[in-house]
């Protein structure tokens, strides 16, 4: 996560001082980051969950950090689709970036509701408060460009994302597949 958090910072960076080979080879070097980062969180969820097949919470548990993988993996997708299109490639590596702010802050703001003893839901609080810092940078981002020509409809995009994945989780909607695939997974 380190890894990639820094390449998020070097890589304008390179561009901006026009160190081109550089930028390149880190943006390669992120073909085996990657998928490694996804396969890290994936197996962390699988480490904290592993057998708690009949836990009735496991479905929506387990739909926040897959939820994000998603949203990443896409992100990533389309940054590389899109290499050549800086528009477009450099607002998806920012949506990258902006997916992995979401975990820490919620356990952040959930250690803060604790402390300060705000005790009615305190992990549902710090979850929405979580979402609304999340939907701000998303809305901030849509408003400073919005009168760019080209790309405009990444950061919209990923927004539509997780507002849909927010409330599937907030409504605690059942997903029939996807209670199967978690009991699957969990089981393993």
């Amino acid at each position: 996560m380190s890894l990639w958090i820094l390449a998020l910072i070097v890589q304008p960076i390179l561009i901006r001082r026009k160190k081109f080979a550089a930028h390149r080879w880190i943006g390669r070097s992120t073909y085996v980051l990657m998928p490694l980062l996804l396969a890290s969180i994936i197996l962390l969820v699988y480490s904290r969950n592993h057998g708690f097949v009949n836990d009735p919470t496991l479905g929506v548990y387990l739909f926040v950090p897959f939820s994000g993988v998603i949203n990443v993996g896409v992100a990533y997708a389309l940054a590389l689709v899109y290499s050549h299109d800086v528009n477009i490639h450099a607002r998806a590596m920012i949506v990258t970036g902006i997916e992995f702010i979401e975990p820490p802050l919620s356990r952040l703001m959930h250690s803060i509701l604790l402390r300060n003893d705000i005790v009615i839901g305190p992990s549902h609080l710090s979850y929405l408060s979580t979402i609304a810092v999340v939907y701000s940078i998303f809305t901030a981002l849509i408003i400073a460009e919005r009168k760019q020509k080209v790309g405009r409809w990444v950061f919209p995009l990923f927004l539509g994302l997780a507002i849909i994945f927010h409330s599937l989780i907030l409504f605690d909607i059942e997903i029939p597949i996807w209670n199967s695939f978690a009991k699957w997974f969990v089981s393993l």
